[in-house]
């Protein structure tokens, strides 16, 4: 049996390729896409919401910034009031989470921050690296026609 994965409405997508990337400009692309959406859309987006997601990308940004040889993309969509923010790098690795005892001033708590935050998180292994993902939901009201673009 081959199942489909809902359709989601693309936001944003940011290359993490090329010239240096800031996270900074990335956190500000993800809040104005997010925003925008939730405007044209008519979703009372929650300020702590907004900014759980916009940490969470920068957060699996960084992380493959910082862990990985070849990052590539970060992703955002939403289905319904359900914000969807996925990373994809070249690295076969699996990111781990830093044990507590080893965190510090330098770091280490980007997945734990990423799972205290979103309502589900992981990784999706391909041929030639993974994406990790996460959903965080943007507001606790249904859009007016979940998973549709209202004009």
């Amino acid at each position: 049996m081959t199942t489909t994965a809902p359709a989601g409405i693309m936001l944003r997508r940011i290359s993490l390729t090329g010239e240096a990337v800031v996270v900074a400009d990335v956190r500000r692309e993800v809040r104005e896409a997010v925003v925008s959406f939730a405007a044209r859309n008519g979703i009372p987006a929650s300020p702590g919401q907004l900014d759980d997601i916009v940490q969470v990308s920068s957060e699996l940004v960084a992380n493959a910034l910082r862990h990985t040889t070849s990052p590539e993309a970060l992703r955002v969509a939403a289905f319904g009031v359900t914000i969807v923010v996925e990373v994809d790098d070249g690295d076969t690795r699996l990111p781990e989470k830093v044990p507590a005892e080893r965190r510090g001033a330098h770091g280490g708590y980007g997945l734990q921050l990423v799972e205290e935050l979103t309502q589900v998180w992981g990784v999706v292994c391909r041929p030639c690296g993974k994406t990790v993902h996460a959903s965080l939901p943007l507001s606790d009201r249904p859009a007016p026609d979940a998973g549709q673009e209202v004009d």
